[in-house]
C-alpha cells in the first residue's frame, strides 16, 4: 500500500501533454504524479513534493492539477500511517474528536494564502468491552 494516495485529477506531463486520470504516489519520500495504463504506472510528473516520514509533513511543490476527476474543486490526499501511535489494551475504546486533528496548508509561493482546518476519517474495529463516559468522536 502506498503511503500517500489521492483522488483522480488531470496534470500536464514534461512534454506539455494533458494527462487525465492521474493520481499521487510516494516513492521513497518523493511525491510523483502517475497515470495507469493497464496494470502499469506511468510517471507523468516526478518530484512534485516530499514526504518527511519522521515528522509526517507532506509538502507539495510544483504540483499543478488542471481539473479534478469528480468535477469538484476538492482533491483528496490520503496519508497512511506506518504504525499506530496509540494502541488500545484490555478492551479499551479510543475516541478521537475532530478537535484533536489539525491540517495546516501554507502557501510557500508568496500568494498570501494560508488555510487551517480540521477533518478526520477514522476506521477500525473494536471487540468486547464497554465505552467510557462522556466525550464524542469516532471509535477507533
Amino acid at each position: 500500500m502506498d503511503s500517500v494516495t489521492s483522488t483522480e485529477f488531470s496534470h500536464y506531463d514534461a512534454d506539455d501533454t494533458l494527462r487525465t486520470t492521474c493520481n499521487l504516489q510516494d516513492t521513497n519520500g518523493i511525491l510523483q504524479v502517475y497515470r495507469t495504463v493497464g496494470t502499469t504506472r506511468i510517471i507523468v510528473a516526478n518530484n512534485v513534493g516530499t514526504v518527511t516520514y519522521g515528522s509526517g509533513v507532506v509538502a507539495l511543490a510544483g504540483f499543478k492539477p488542471v481539473t479534478i476527476g469528480d468535477g469538484t474543486a476538492n482533491l483528496a490526499v490520503t496519508v497512511a500511517l506506518a504504525s499506530s501511535d496509540i494502541v488500545p489494551v484490555r478492551d479499551q475504546i479510543l475516541l478521537i474528536t475532530n478537535n484533536n486533528i489539525t491540517v495546516s496548508m501554507v502557501d510557500t509561493f508568496g500568494t498570501g494564502t494560508s488555510t487551517t482546518g480540521s477533518s478526520s476519517t477514522v476506521s477500525g474495529s473494536t471487540a468486547g468491552g464497554t465505552s467510557g463516559s462522556g466525550g464524542s468522536g469516532s471509535s477507533y
